[in-house]
């Protein structure tokens, strides 16, 4: 510990006020917990922005999150969560500390993990070559905001001829008021959601309708973290993977940044005049219209990636 204080003196001085921020962060933790054991979320910035500037890497080892807690009983120690994408990496300081205490302290992380394959690359959508429309559904959410807390208010989903195979405003798990801007980008007010059920009240429709499919969304690390927050966390365990057309479509078009839906749609010529922007089911048609139209262009891209593949060799 009393090499991190020293550390932590050196650069307290520094004219970063971010890294002074995440100095005092981790400081305080230690100090206000050194007879308890809890855990301490750092983001992924804040872990990169101390070794950058420090050369501190507080970085122990990386695991799956399915291997979360396998790995937690196997260590003894305070451990640290830091949260990217798929993948937690939990750090320890003091050896003496009980791990079962700190599972308690990180039970609410463990329960919200994604447990199904997530494709957001060509590579990957490559080793799922059964992927055709008609084994997707695709899903669309509006929400409360755009932060960690924020819940899903509107849900939807349909099958690959657009059918809704469910569609409901719902009312936030715990009680959140919808921030202006998504009010003013959705529409939807708190009034609207009185006696609305919650995703965790009608989870078991959601997941009906994804068992034995593909889930498809546009933005999946936005929309899968959301319902994953609303939901008891399992809404997700009997389809066969999530997709996001966002990522993949970049990819193959080789665009440097993320292509808003209504863009992607344009860009292919894509009729969504009858559809309402920005409501949940009005979006989940338009990205279904999308898949439809761009999975020829996909697979011609897979091809070229498997040939290039073999030129390789």
């Amino acid at each position: 510990m009393e090499a991190y204080y020293r550390l932590f003196a050196t650069y307290e001085g520094s004219k970063d006020g971010n890294l002074v921020r995440v100095l005092h962060k981790i400081k305080a933790h230690l100090y206000q917990n050194s007879h308890e054991p809890s855990a301490l979320v750092i983001s992924w910035g804040e872990y990169k922005l101390l070794f950058e500037k420090t050369g501190i890497d507080l970085r122990k080892e990386m695991v799956k999150k399915s291997e979360v807690k396998e790995f937690i009983d196997r260590q003894q120690g305070r451990h640290i969560v830091l949260g990217y994408k798929k993948y937690v990496t939990y750090l320890y300081f003091d050896e003496q500390v009980a791990s079962k205490k700190v599972i308690k302290a990180t039970k609410p992380r463990e329960a919200k993990l994604l447990t199904v394959p997530l494709i957001e690359s060509l590579e990957a959508f490559s080793e799922h070559i059964e992927i055709t429309p008609s084994k997707c559904v695709f899903i669309d959410t509006e929400t409360t905001g755009l932060f960690k807390a924020d819940h899903v208010i509107e849900l939807s989903v349909v099958d690959d001829v657009e059918d809704t195979l469910f569609d409901s405003l719902l009312k936030p798990k715990r009680k959140r008021k919808i921030h202006p801007k998504a009010m003013a980008a959705h529409g939807i007010s708190e009034d609207r959601l009185a006696g609305k059920p919650r995703l965790i009240d009608v989870q078991q429709d959601v997941e009906v309708q994804l068992k034995d499919k593909y889930a498809v969304f546009y933005n999946a690390n936005f929309d899968v973290a959301k319902m994953l927050h609303s939901s008891d966390g399992r809404i997700f365990d009997n389809c066969l993977g999530v997709v996001c057309l966002m990522k993949i479509y970049s990819e193959v078009n080789e665009h440097r940044k993320w292509i808003k839906l209504v863009s992607a749609c344009d860009a292919q010529n894509i009729d969504y005049s009858d559809l309402p922007n920005h409501r949940a089911c009005g979006d989940a048609r338009k990205l279904a219209r999308l898949f439809k139209v761009f999975y020829p262009k996909l697979m011609v891209a897979l091809d070229n990636k498997n040939n290039q593949t073999l030129e390789l060799f």
